[in-house]
């Protein structure tokens, strides 16, 4: 196969000086509906009347477009001519790929949704992109983030210092616990986890380096990342909607203990990425329902709010992560825990695959208003037979996390407190 898509990244964008002045959460916001495509030297990409509506961007490599009149422009990478439009040309053409190169196209409509040109124009290419079946909600919630009107969750503030400090190689347990000893709730929470059956050592802890030196520098992190989010809550939204909010945080914290007893039985998984990976899996519902309270006739007919964050929290959750600089892999992850025939070109299990075994198992075992005829079973989801080499069988999955009950229950416990 000769022509392959991958995902483009926000910065990739930045390069060019058409989305370099768009704000972030744009970038990032178009960055999950384009592709990078790879076209191999010598290679032509025949003209058709939808090229007629995209402008091309080439990222690495040349292509040369052939006119029927015998002339020949050449778009070249990092170059002042890295990008053409098609519509500018009366008669057809042909790409040819000069050398191996990489390039993504963009519609035209959406190039003038983004800079605010043409609204009307653009309300088609938002439906293809939202989906034709979704919610006119989600399609206002999208043309809203396109044009930056959305104001997605930043990332906390102490996880941001955190970060920072960890980027030192010579940092310890007890310059991190400078840092945190100021949040008092953050420090009980920490030690409580610390002195749990988790983590237990021989003796109880009751200094907070010494807590961090137990739970070690990623996993504080991760655990003062889902403490904080949680905390993060606007108190001006209406009732019904922290209620619904209410609701998404004991999902979250449900599933997250889950994937953490799921992963301690996998010996190719950090139980705590895959925690926090639970826990944050529907973060995206956090704008979806700031967006839904200015819809109050939402809270007499709640099973389409359940549709509506069916719909967009996945993608939503994985550009607000990718904006954090959290790691791929997390991204991934949440993108992707409502794809349950996900199948990606990795052979050993990831994130991706624990959370959907995960949360098929919560879906099926416990949420109320989930009919299980509509999902899928354990042995026919590609994650579940990646999951621990395919040494479990559905039964002993089953029972793993009914056996883990305390355990699950316990480390909720631990993240509710």
């Amino acid at each position: 196969m000769a022509i392959e898509p991958n995902t483009l990244a926000p910065e990739v964008l930045a390069k060019f000086p058409v989305f370099a002045e768009l704000p972030e959460e744009q970038r990032i916001f178009l960055s999950y509906n384009l592709q990078l495509l790879r076209i191999n030297a010598g290679q032509r990409i025949i003209s058709s009347p939808v090229h007629d509506h995209l402008e091309f961007f080439v990222v690495s490599g040349s292509l040369a477009i052939e006119l029927n009149a015998g002339e020949q422009r050449r778009v070249a990478a990092d170059s002042e001519l890295s990008s053409i439009q098609f519509e500018q040309f009366d008669s057809g053409f042909e790409i040819v790929a000069i050398e191996d190169t990489e390039y993504f196209s963009v519609h035209n409509e959406l190039l003038e949704l983004l800079h605010g040109r043409d609204d009307k124009s653009s309300e088609h290419y938002l439906t293809i992109q939202a989906g034709s079946d979704s919610h006119e909600i989600v399609h206002d919630f999208y043309q809203s983030l396109a044009k930056n009107r959305v104001t997605l969750p930043s990332l906390p503030e102490l996880v941001k210092k955190i970060s920072h400090l960890m980027s030192d190689d010579k940092l310890g347990a007890n310059k991190l616990s400078q840092l945190i000893a100021s949040d008092a709730n953050i420090t009980a929470r920490l030690l409580r986890m610390a002195n749990s059956p988790f983590y237990r050592g021989l003796i109880e802890i009751t200094q907070l380096s010494d807590a961090i030196t137990r739970l070690g520098l990623t996993t504080t992190r991760h655990l003062i990342t889902a403490f904080t989010v949680k905390d993060a809550s606007d108190s001006q939204l209406p009732n019904w909607i922290k209620k619904r909010q209410l609701k998404s945080w004991k999902n979250s914290i449900q599933l997250g203990a889950l994937c953490y007893v799921l992963a301690k039985q996998c010996d190719r998984l950090v139980p705590e990425e895959a925690m926090l990976a639970g826990l944050l899996h529907n973060i995206g519902e956090l704008p979806l329902l700031n967006f839904a309270a200015e819809h109050p006739y939402l809270e007499r007919e709640p099973e389409i709010l359940d549709e509506i964050l069916a719909d967009a929290s996945s993608r939503v959750g994985a550009i607000i992560l990718h904006k954090w600089n959290l790691p791929k892999a997390l991204v991934t992850a949440v993108q992707h825990s409502d794809t349950w025939f996900f199948e990606p070109y990795e052979s050993k299990p990831t994130l991706t695959d624990v959370l959907i075994v995960a949360r098929l198992y919560s879906l099926t075992m416990h949420e109320s208003g989930v009919h299980s005829s509509s999902l899928p079973t354990f042995d026919q989801l590609p994650s579940y037979r990646k999951l621990c080499s395919g040494q479990m069988d559905p039964d002993a999955t089953i029972s793993i996390l009914e056996n883990a009950r305390e355990q699950v229950a316990e480390m909720k416990a631990l993240l509710n407190s």
